[in-house]
């Protein structure tokens, strides 16, 4: 017969923004880039890159469709020059 299991206490319940406990509600939340390497306890500095970040994006969003527009232009001569 194996051993008895000994209960387990119940975990304390996670804090949530309605609960007395909102001092302890304040997550961070940050974006993930290749090869980043940061601790848990400096998340809340990327809050201030943010700015930065969401301008770069507006800046260079077209750049992609550039890039897929030239790419299909390059295979329609490829294309053309094969046959």
């Amino acid at each position: 017969m194996p051993p008895p299991i000994p209960e387990q206490p119940s975990p304390p319940p996670s804090p949530s923004p309605g609960s007395e406990s909102k001092a302890l509600w304040n997550p961070h939340i940050a974006p993930a880039f290749d090869l980043a390497q940061y601790t848990i306890g400096d998340m809340w500095k990327l809050k201030h890159y943010m700015p930065a970040l969401e301008a770069n994006y507006e800046d260079t969003k077209g750049d992609d469709l550039d890039a897929e527009e030239e790419l299909a232009a390059e295979e329609r001569v490829n294309n053309v020059s094969l046959a």
